[in-house]
């Protein structure tokens, strides 16, 4: 199966020119806002996460957890912290 292309080079649904979109109409507006009310109540559609901040005593209180120091014990002790910093 092969997909044509327009005189413009372009795949037949992706050419704006060959197929332009049509205006929003009023009904579609108004759906997209009560949509957007709907799944964002407050009107709050970006929330901020908090900042991920490890502490040098919660990171002591990981490596001391560690039984030895060897390159395995590294990769453990590196995903502690990352599992403790995403907490």
């Amino acid at each position: 199966m092969t997909i044509s292309k327009c005189e413009h080079g372009k795949y037949l649904d992706m050419c704006r020119i060959c197929f332009p979109l049509p205006e929003p109409t009023e009904s579609m507006n108004t759906f997209a806002k009560e949509a957007a009310q709907a799944f964002f109540p407050n009107g709050q559609v970006w929330i901020e996460k908090p900042e991920l901040t490890l502490t040098d005593e919660e990171i002591i209180e990981i490596w001391s957890g560690m039984e030895t120091d060897t390159g395995e014990q590294n990769i453990i002790f590196a995903r502690a912290i990352l599992r403790k910093a995403s907490e």
